[in-house]
């Protein structure tokens, strides 16, 4: 299976959900792309969210027991001095920060769990 494959098979899943519509428009869901980090998962399917709760990046890889793990990063930029002060305007440093893993989710579980970060705070329901 391709990583493109296995990206495809990530957004079925989540689809399968029938609140997945409204649930991706809340999220902000924006800036879809996939790939495979070598020996580490079958592929991943990666995405940008703007939501509620959570701003930042969204990443879900299919493991080696058919499970998925998502990762939620976030974007830090830093000042840097030396190089601010050298090229006379300012420049920062841009780094990826986890700030949340989950592991072992299941298929079903997808729409539900990204959402329970992302967006939802109690005060709604589907």
């Amino acid at each position: 299976m391709t990583s493109l494959q296995v990206a495809e098979t990530i957004q079925r899943q989540l689809k399968a959900n029938r609140a997945f519509a409204i649930r991706t428009m809340s999220w902000g869901m924006d800036k879809l792309s996939y790939g495979q980090n070598e020996g580490e998962n079958l592929g991943f399917l990666l995405f940008k969210v703007n939501g509620l709760k959570f701003k930042g990046y969204v990443k879900i890889s299919l493991e080696f027991n058919d499970t998925y793990k998502v990762m939620f990063t976030k974007q830090v930029r830093k000042k840097n001095k030396a190089l601010s002060e050298a090229l006379g305007r300012t420049r920062y440093d841009v780094s990826h920060e986890t700030v949340k893993v989950m592991d072992e989710v299941y298929c079903d579980e997808l729409n539900e769990r990204i959402d329970n970060f992302v967006e939802n705070d109690g005060r709604y329901a589907y």
